[in-house]
């Protein structure tokens, strides 16, 4: 899929301050036809390492004999499967700290859980390393494409959006077929949805320069996931309306999953952060464009109320946008 990714030869690491402690989330999106596996879990091959002797609050997030494997306080869990096909893939730890609950994930289904250490914080490590189990021990071979950390356990919407973006981006197998533009505009995936009351994304930006909050009509099962075809293409396009001059270049699809309640998600705000574009400010200036079919922008609709123009963050806003009508949007603009 052409992203980028850090080579670990079996021979390198990379050190960082530990990123979390007590509720967390690991996520590593990794590919590799590595078998190596060691006996003694501080020594089998680690993505992020964190071992520290001495019995305390130490983990490990790793991939030994080919299978994903998470170790919080000497308490394994892994898979049945591996997953050593050469093929990119993720996995996710999540760890409950009141109730030492651990999961593991791998292409989006929880492969294995357990109750272990309830209230122990994993903050052992100060220092903990890419690529192996320790600085000198139980080094990794493969592919790793993105890895990220948080500091609490992501809900099972936040999950699946996550889980689409990586499709979208490095090429995985999604679960659920929830974005599909996966092949034409898979950059800069993010999206809003809900599961339940305790399952909710209803904010999103991800990597790129779009925001869509504030969902008037988010219910269970509601999605809503876009991305772009250009997203490293600031260049200005002629391709507009008669009543207007320049849009950006790129163009954003969108799809929209309904849970059942038949009304989507129900209008939203759409942000486009435009820093260092060298744009003029004026909020008259911008305009959202909708189009039916993303390329042929001359017949495309213009949401009718203004955007709302933020200096402190550079930014242009519309609010109660209905994206259910068109599948594709833009942003006028004037240097």
């Amino acid at each position: 899929f052409g992203a980028p990714a850090a080579r670990f030869d079996g021979n390198a690491q990379l050190s960082l301050p530990r990123p979390a402690e007590d509720n967390l989330s690991f996520v590593a999106v990794f590919a590799t036809t590595s078998l190596a596996s060691h006996s003694n879990w501080f020594q089998s091959p680690g993505v992020l390492g964190g071992e520290v002797a001495g019995g305390c609050g130490d983990f490990h997030f790793g991939i030994n004999a080919g299978k994903p494997l998470f170790v919080a306080a000497d308490n394994q869990i892994t898979t049945g499967n591996a997953f050593a096909n050469g093929l990119p893939h993720w996995m996710m730890a999540t760890r409950v700290l009141s109730t030492g609950r651990d999961r593991l994930y791998v292409d989006g289904t929880q492969r294995s859980s357990a109750l272990a250490s309830a209230g122990l914080s994993l903050n052992c490590p100060l220092t903990v390393y890419l690529g192996c189990a320790t600085e000198s021990d139980g080094f990794w071979t493969g592919d790793l494409f993105e890895f990220v950390a948080y500091s609490k356990v992501l809900n099972d919407a936040e999950r699946t959006i996550l889980e689409t973006y990586f499709a979208a981006r490095h090429g995985t197998e999604p679960s659920r077929d929830l974005y599909e533009f996966g092949d034409t505009h898979r950059g800069d995936v993010a999206g809003i949805g809900r599961e339940s009351d305790a399952s909710v994304q209803d904010s999103a930006e991800g990597r790129g320069i779009v925001r869509i909050s504030r969902p008037s009509a988010l219910s269970d099962g509601d999605y809503l996931l876009w991305g772009t075809d250009l997203p490293d293409d600031y260049s200005l396009s002629t391709d507009v309306p008669p009543a207007y001059a320049l849009r950006l270049r790129r163009v954003y699809a969108r799809t929209i999953t309904d849970g059942g309640g038949g009304d989507g998600v129900g209008l939203v705000s759409v942000r486009f952060r435009v820093g260092g574009l060298f744009l003029s400010p004026v909020p008259a200036d911008f305009a959202l464009l909708l189009d039916d079919d993303g390329l042929d922008f001359s017949d495309a609709v213009a949401h009718p109320l203004p955007g709302l123009y933020d200096s402190s963050v550079q930014s242009i806003e519309f609010e109660e946008v209905d994206l259910s009508q068109h599948r594709y949007f833009s942003l006028v603009v004037r240097p």
